[in-house]
């Protein structure tokens, strides 16, 4: 993999302008949301008990998982381009892992000014939060993260699984993981119970930036609520098995 990695990052720097510009933009995209979420906070003061650093710990969990699971997975992110054309059909003859392919066959360097914004963003939560920085509350933030990207990552696979069948990306894919970035951003307990059951349950969203940011800023002392990344791990299972099963069917594109 890090051939991969250094292979897109010699590609990347061939054009220096362009590279450091695009990595220049994607700060300010970085900022900008959080400076959106800081103006509607010194409009309404707070939202449905939480307040502003609250509700910023919730959104750097969540964007920092959804920026690495794009970074990471973002072959996955891009696989409809290999499908049509007709790309995959080489990975496949060569005897190298296929998910190890895949992921090494898009890797956007300009992304990693994305995921050092979101780490940054994310220190500066835990401090104005003041959380108590013991070890057990370093491994359940540990853990949310982890568990934010495995969960995007996942929607990724699975919509790259899709392609299998529909040759096109499927632009409904977006709504479950754009669509699930942004409604992440806030604390899922501002949303309707029925809401806050899908993506607790189906989509494990509220696993990562709601229960175990309820443990962690002191709201409550349900163990379960700090293990609930690990919840991720049932999504994880089913998205492979969900692309090994469409890898099975697969067809060329005829490309």
């Amino acid at each position: 993999m890090t051939k991969y990695f250094l292979m897109h990052l010699k590609t990347s720097l061939e054009y220096k302008v362009s590279f450091i510009l695009t990595m220049i933009a994607q700060l300010i995209a970085i900022f900008a949301s959080v400076f959106v979420i800081s103006s509607l906070f010194n409009k309404f003061g707070v939202l449905k008990d939480f307040s502003f650093s609250e509700c910023l710990l919730a959104l750097s969990i969540v964007d920092l998982g959804y920026y690495y699971a794009q970074f990471i997975f973002r072959g996955f992110d891009e696989f409809s381009k290999l499908v049509k054309k007709g790309n995959f059909d080489i990975l496949l003859i060569r005897p190298e892992n296929i998910y190890l392919q895949i992921l090494g066959s898009e890797i956007d360097i300009t992304k990693v000014s994305r995921l050092l914004a979101t780490l940054g963003v994310l220190i500066y939560a835990v401090v104005i939060n003041n959380l108590n920085l013991s070890i057990l509350h370093i491994l359940i933030l540990l853990l949310s993260v982890i568990g934010s990207i495995l969960t995007f990552g996942s929607l990724i696979i699975i919509g790259a699984g899709m392609c299998f069948y529909t040759i096109e990306g499927l632009e409904v894919v977006n709504i479950f993981t754009y669509g699930s970035r942004q409604l992440g951003e806030y604390p899922m307990g501002i949303y309707d119970a029925k809401i806050k059951m899908f993506f607790t349950f189906i989509i494990p969203l509220a696993c990562f930036n709601y229960y175990p940011v309820l443990y962690l800023l002191g709201r409550s002392n349900n163990i379960l609520f700090a293990l609930s990344p690990l919840f991720a791990i049932f999504i994880v299972i089913f998205s492979i098995l969900f692309f090994n099963h469409s890898l099975k069917h697969y067809q060329s594109s005829g490309s």
